[in-house]
C-alpha cells in the first residue's frame, strides 16, 4: 500500500487510508474493544477525564492489548460498527496503535477530532503522524472542509502533535467539562482544506460537512 493513501482500498461501508507510520480504517467492533483498553490508563485518562463505568478493567485491558483486532464485517454497518470512530494500525504488525473521532460538535456547527495513543506507542513522536492521517481522511474521505481538535491548556505535547500536523489556533468552549465532570482550561486549533467524499466507504449523512 502507498504511503500516500489509496482510497481504492475503500469500500463496503468502510474507509482506509495509509500515511506514512499510520494506517487508518473505519473501526469495526474489535477495534473499538481494543482502542477502547489503549485509552483506559492512568496516564491516558488524566488527560481525556471518561466516567468509571467506561473505563476498562486492568487486567481486561492487558489482554485486550495483546491483541491484533480482525477487520471484522461489522465495521461501519449501521450501530454495529461506527463511522466516527478509526482505528490506527501499525501496518506492520497489525497492532492497535491509537484511535481518532471524527464527529460533530454538541452545537452541531462543526467537527470535532480527538484521538490517543496506546501505551506501547506512546513517546515516539506518533503523535503527530496520527493528527496527519486523521485530517487527510477527513478532507478526502469524509468531505470535510474544516475540522477542530480541543487540548487541555496544559497538555503541551498533544498541542505540538496538533501543530505540526498543521493545525492553527481556533475557537472552542473554556473552559470545557470532561464527561467525569473535571472542568479544564482549554486550547482550541483547526484544521481546513479543500474537501470531497469518498462514495466507495460510505458515509452517514450526520457526517457531511454542515
Amino acid at each position: 500500500m502507498s504511503d500516500s493513501g489509496d482510497s481504492g482500498r475503500c469500500g463496503r461501508r468502510r474507509h482506509r487510508l495509509q500515511q506514512g507510520p499510520i494506517l487508518l480504517r473505519t473501526a469495526g467492533i474489535e477495534d473499538m474493544v481494543v482502542g477502547h483498553a489503549a485509552a483506559s490508563d492512568p496516564e491516558a485518562q488524566y488527560w481525556l477525564g471518561w466516567r468509571p463505568e467506561q473505563i476498562c478493567p486492568a487486567p481486561v485491558r492487558a489482554q485486550c492489548l495483546e491483541t491484533i483486532p480482525r477487520e471484522d464485517r461489522a465495521a461501519g454497518r449501521g450501530k454495529a460498527g461506527s463511522h466516527g470512530f478509526f482505528a490506527a494500525l501499525d501496518p506492520g504488525s497489525g497492532r492497535l496503535l491509537g484511535m481518532v473521532g471524527i464527529n460533530l460538535a454538541q452545537d452541531r456547527e462543526r467537527y470535532e477530532m480527538g484521538g490517543w495513543l496506546a501505551p506501547d506507542f506512546r513517546g515516539r513522536g506518533l503523535g503527530a503522524a496520527l493528527f496527519q492521517a486523521a485530517v487527510r481522511l477527513a478532507h478526502e474521505h469524509l468531505g470535510i472542509v474544516e475540522v477542530a481538535a480541543g487540548t487541555e491548556q496544559t497538555n503541551i505535547a498533544s498541542q505540538r502533535s496538533l501543530i505540526a500536523a498543521g493545525f492553527v489556533s481556533g475557537d472552542g468552549p473554556d473552559p470545557h467539562i470532561l464527561p467525569n465532570g473535571r472542568v479544564i482550561a482549554s486550547r482550541w486549533f483547526r484544521h481546513g482544506s479543500a474537501a470531497h467524499l469518498c462514495r466507495k466507504g460510505g458515509v452517514r449523512e450526520w457526517l457531511r460537512t454542515p
